[in-house]
This record gives structure tokens, C-alpha cells and sequence, in this order.
């Protein structure tokens, strides 16, 4: 166990399968608390949280939500300041991508890119903030 990382509150959106879950396994080894944020795939949400348990995680959480979401972003800064007290750590790994030729690529799509990788990261990035400058001063 990393003493660094012992005790930390981690979230990270995506965390309920491939890169996000291993983020999300191996700061639940290395002591962190862990909650993650999935868009659909519940199976794989339930599984991830059986696999952070046993990793030791205490508290391991999973919402369901859009990281694109201004609002969901207010929910999970307020869901770990509830269970936790706070975020000490934010994995920004949700995101989306879109295969087609940008001369063919519709303007919905390259939107639905931009909310999900840039705009849910900024949403992201600032709930938590109030939270983080409350546990600090």
C-alpha cells in the first residue's frame, strides 16, 4: 500500500470498464477510496465495484450519469463530499470518439465529442473545487 495514496478520495469517470476500471483497481490497492462514474453498462459498474472491494476498498461507489452533464458533475462533487468529505483526486478518463473522416463527420457528432472530452472535463474539474478549498482552509 502507498502511504500517499492511503485514504485519498478518488473518483474517475469511465471507471466501470478498460482504462477507467484500471485506474480505478489499482488506486483501490494502493489505498484510495474510489468512486466511479459510468454512462450505461450497469453489469459492468456492479462487477467494477465487486473488484474494488475486494482491492479493499471501504466505500467503493458507482454513479450513473453523463460526464457531459453540467448537473452530474454538481452530483458527484456533492456525493463525495457526503460519503467522504471531499475529492482529493479526479481521473478525468470518460470520453467518447468518433471514427469518421472530419470532411463527413456531422456537426452532431464532433458536438457529442466535444461535450463528452472537453466540456464534461471541465465540469469536472470545477465542482469538486468549493469542496477541495473548504477541507483545505
Amino acid at each position: 500500500m502507498d502511504l500517499f495514496l492511503s485514504k485519498k478520495r478518488a473518483v474517475v469517470t469511465g471507471g466501470s470498464r478498460g482504462i477507467g476500471r484500471a485506474i480505478a483497481l489499482a488506486l483501490a490497492r494502493e489505498g484510495a477510496e474510489v468512486c466511479i462514474t459510468y454512462r450505461s453498462n450497469d453489469s459492468a459498474a456492479k462487477e467494477t465495484l465487486t473488484l474494488l472491494e475486494k482491492e479493499g476498498a471501504q466505500f467503493p461507489s458507482a454513479l450513473k450519469g453523463d460526464s457531459a452533464d453540467e448537473f452530474f458533475a454538481k452530483e458527484i462533487a456533492q456525493h463525495m463530499n457526503d460519503i467522504l468529505g471531499g475529492v482529493d483526486i479526479l481521473v478525468n478518463n470518460a470520453g467518447v470518439t468518433d471514427d469518421a473522416i472530419i470532411m463527413r463527420m456531422k456537426t452532431e457528432s464532433f458536438e457529442k465529442v466535444i461535450a463528452s472530452n472537453l466540456s464534461g472535463a471541465f465540469y469536472m474539474l470545477r465542482e469538486p473545487t468549493p469542496f477541495l478549498h473548504k477541507l483545505r482552509s
